[in-house]
């Protein structure tokens, strides 16, 4: 009985010290969360401009943009907010809504030099021409938290097109009708140099193109305009037999079970080609398998551009898009095909011919040194002359599909254009050229005989996604 009353006493003791040491020192466990912007949000931004009509009468128009289209990203530990979509080129920015949600109360100053603090209030417009600081307080006080929140804004217009010319001069300018073809991280531009096959590479972007070198293991008949990188590996034909080349340089030939006429491109895991009227497949390029083939009247012989991609509402579905053009045919628009690869068993894949009647204006004009680049979200085209017509478009226009072939737009130097236009220098040009997109969505022209060098982008394809 004695030891049990011990016992308690020794408890009461204990909880009696534990009691005084929690009256001495007060232990808080709030975090940032106690004091933290959380959540911000533009309200929608709009804003009237005068500008003067075609006859040079003001006229005025109304721009409305959607706040939320341009959301914020809130750096917790270094205190910075800003919008990783900039805000179009011109937008004002001295009269902003907010949205704003905050753990604790949240003030903000206009500027370093600004003693006077203001809370952030639904219908209080904020002037963004300068980054402003809040600073965030937890509801006992104890607490703050700042922050540097920033409006971006562009400061280019993302519609309009920059055109560079290269000092140096490309050590391929002697060659004839030159013709581009872009593998891995490198370009090779392949031409004819005193009968002989030749060819210059370059890494993509670069201005340092090597000195041209005829080309080994095919003859100088050899279809460069008609070269497909595949798997690593570029293909090339000379007289319907197949040949590997993995340098540009030097070229294996491939023992194929069927002579090959033309290549059509490829797609991911398949290599296409054309033997004879009949469409040809293969997924190792030795093995070939024909398929059926409609309207063979009208299979490209020459210069031939392919590019695949891969559909946008579905990853598994790829789309081949083939243009090229007929050494005999006298007609006005190039030659169109496409082909959807599904990866799905029993999926069927067949080449489907894009019929476009001769009178219409958003078919792809019969170009002659016809180049077809994928540009990003829409497909490019440039040229010379337009065969078998009268009128002559010499590197004038830049015609632009944005349904991978269907319809084309010719687009020229308009201020308001949402697509690339060339730089007027090189209007009328009737020099010989090659064209390749690099992987930073510059387009490059390279000219012949001049040896100029062209580069060139639409902001918004450099603009951050």
């Amino acid at each position: 009985m004695r030891k049990s009353i011990y016992l308690v006493l020794a408890f009461v003791g204990l909880m009696c010290g534990l009691s005084s040491c929690f009256k001495d020192k007060t232990v808080d466990y709030s975090d940032y969360n106690d004091c933290a912007l959380t959540a911000l949000s533009l309200k929608d931004i709009e804003w009237s401009d005068t500008v003067p009509d075609q006859y040079g009468n003001d006229s005025m128009y109304s721009t409305k943009l959607t706040g939320t289209n341009y959301p914020f990203t809130i750096d917790q530990v270094n205190g910075l907010i800003y919008n990783t979509d900039s805000l179009p080129k011109g937008t004002p920015v001295k009269k902003i809504l907010l949205n704003v949600t905050a753990d604790g109360n949240a003030v903000y100053q206009r500027n370093n030099t600004d003693d006077l603090t203001y809370y952030f209030l639904a219908n209080d417009t904020i002037d963004f021409s300068q980054p402003i600081h809040a600073t965030v307080f937890s509801l006992n006080g104890n607490y703050s938290k700042k922050y540097t929140i920033t409006l971006n804004v562009h400061q280019q217009d993302a519609d309009e097109s920059q055109w560079n010319l290269c000092q140096t001069k490309w050590a391929g300018k002697d060659l004839e009708a030159p013709r581009a073809v872009t593998y891995g991280n490198r370009v090779a531009v392949f031409g004819k140099l005193n009968g002989k096959l030749m060819v210059t590479t370059a890494y993509q972007g670069s201005q340092d193109f090597s000195t041209p070198v005829e080309v080994a293991g095919v003859s100088s008949n050899a279809s460069y305009d008609n070269v497909v990188y595949y798997q690593n590996a570029l293909y090339m034909l000379d007289k319907e037999t197949l040949y590997v080349s993995d340098d540009a340089v030097n070229w294996t030939q491939m023992q194929t079970n069927t002579p090959i006429s033309h290549l059509m491109g490829c797609n991911t895991t398949e290599l296409f080609g054309v033997y004879g009227d009949t469409f040809i497949t293969s997924t190792d390029a030795n093995a070939w398998n024909t398929e059926y083939t409609e309207f063979p009247e009208y299979i490209p012989d020459s210069n031939i551009f392919s590019i695949t991609v891969p559909y946008s509402t579905n990853l598994d579905l790829e789309r081949t898009v083939t243009f090229g053009q007929q050494k005999e045919s006298t007609d006005t628009i190039a030659t169109a095909w496409y082909r959807d690869n599904g990866y799905q068993e029993g999926y069927s894949n067949l080449w489907g011919y894009i019929y476009t009647s001769r009178d219409n204006n958003y078919a792809l004009p019969n170009l002659d040194n016809l180049v077809v680049m994928h540009y990003k979200k829409y497909l490019i085209a440039i040229g010379n002359n337009c065969r078998n017509k009268g009128f002559k478009r010499a590197l004038d226009y830049v015609y632009v599909s944005k349904d991978w072939g269907l319809t084309w737009k010719a687009q020229k130097d308009e201020k308001y254009d949402t697509y690339l236009t060339l730089p007027s220098a090189l209007y009328r040009n009737q020099k010989p050229f090659a064209a390749y997109v690099d992987k930073d969505y510059n387009v490059w022209i390279l000219l012949g005989e001049s040896g100029e060098m062209w580069y060139g982008y639409i902001n918004k394809m450099k603009f951050a996604e």
